[in-house]
């Protein structure tokens, strides 16, 4: 689940133009995705057993028909939808203004 701060730390030290609501929905959605496609998910519903309600089964069918040929790490698949997220929300909501960017790197570089 870590991984899921790497765009925002690249993003913060090199390109600087992402929001804090991007970062926030780019860590959320890929959360959400590093569950769904780890074995946490797959453990939650078999735990559940006949109890599972039908949505929880049937996404479990869908993400495993997606990784079915695919083997790649939960954290892989929830990088793949953080990142797009966090560029797109990054675009559509409004960056801080110059002067509270430039407050946030003197102290910053004061420390």
């Amino acid at each position: 689940f870590s991984s899921q701060l790497l765009p925002v730390v690249v993003d913060m030290l090199f390109i600087q133009r992402g929001t804090g609501k991007g970062a926030a929905a780019g860590m959320a959605a890929g959360l959400l995705a590093t569950f769904l496609f780890g074995p946490l998910f797959q453990m939650l519903v078999n735990a559940l057993g006949d109890a599972a309600p039908a949505f929880l089964i049937s996404t479990l069918d869908t993400v495993n028909s997606i990784t079915g040929s695919l083997k790649v790490h939960g954290s892989v698949w929830g990088l793949v939808v953080n990142v797009p997220v966090f560029v797109l929300v990054s675009l559509v909501t409004k960056s801080p203004d110059e002067e509270k960017k430039a407050q946030y790197r003197e102290a910053f570089h004061s420390s």
